[in-house]
């Protein structure tokens, strides 16, 4: 059940990225991110790179990363 809402928010969050403004991916980018996008970075690449994000950090893969990331760090 929970596998299932998890995929219905992600598929919420992706539909609206193609009518976002400009300042509102820079700010979803800022909030993955941690920090201001390249001002010349394309739009496609813009919301690409915020869909890889999004989705490895809602996905198993994602806990596993930043668990193999906090390790490596420490």
């Amino acid at each position: 059940m929970r596998a299932l809402e998890n995929a219905d928010r992600i598929r919420e969050a992706l539909a609206r990225l193609p009518t976002a403004s400009r300042a509102d991916l820079r700010a979803e980018w800022l909030r993955l991110y941690g920090c201001a996008p390249p001002s010349k970075l394309r739009r496609e690449l813009l919301m690409a790179a915020i869909v890889y994000r999004f989705v490895s950090e809602k996905t198993d893969r994602g806990r596993l990363y930043r668990i193999s990331e906090s390790r490596s760090a420490g």
